[in-house]
């Protein structure tokens, strides 16, 4: 796997990237300023950390990449014209989300309203996209079905833009900051949604 993240490796980065190297996967970390379409060649998944500039996934080189990618970046998946907003897309003070598709994979069980944060504040909250037509939603912001909180595209499906994904490419609902205050549902969803993703490859 190739971790994409902000330079200094964050200590978010840092828990996130153990984690997925106790699924078993063997993770090499990249700045995400020198992240390129070369350098991501030969990986089997691309994680794309919370922690990324935006503006390093800006030009859309990442359209060309046929790798199952993982974003928790909202920016990333707007680049690639896979959801219609890029700004201000997190609900502050909120701590759950809505699994409205029970019997995915990725839901690993749960249903209806679940906490994914141990505690709600002014600083933090769930990440959303807004996708296109051909994307597959897991699960939403409460209250309001047009903010996915975990979606993804599969392989071949269209972007509302026209765009063809060339591999899975999917969506985690993390803020910055949120591995210390996530719960162990919200970590169990990030481990099933990382497994789902680079199955479509």
């Amino acid at each position: 796997m190739l971790f994409v993240g902000r330079e200094r490796n964050p200590a978010e980065d840092v828990a996130v990237a153990q984690r997925l190297k106790n699924l078993g996967f063997v993770v090499t970390n990249i700045e995400d300023r020198d992240v390129t379409i070369d350098e991501v060649k030969g990986y089997d998944l691309i994680y794309i950390s919370q922690t990324t500039n935006s503006k390093y996934l800006k030009d859309g080189f990442m359209k060309e990449v046929a790798i199952p990618t993982v974003y928790v970046k909202n920016h990333g998946m707007y680049y690639l014209g896979l959801s219609s907003v890029e700004e201000n897309t997190t609900v502050m003070n909120s701590k759950s989300i809505e699994i409205v598709d029970s019997k995915h994979k990725v839901a690993g069980g749960l249903s209806g309203k679940v906490d994914v944060f141990k505690e709600a504040g002014d600083k933090f909250g769930v990440s959303y996209g807004v996708p296109g037509k051909e994307a597959k939603i897991i699960a939403t912001v409460p209250g309001d079905k047009k903010k996915a909180a975990l979606y993804y595209y599969d392989k071949g499906t269209k972007a509302d833009n026209g765009y063809t994904t060339k591999a899975r490419v999917s969506f985690f609902y993390w803020s910055n900051g949120m591995h210390e205050n996530s719960t162990d549902a919200s970590w169990k969803l990030l481990d099933n949604l990382v497994l789902w993703t680079l199955q479509n490859g």
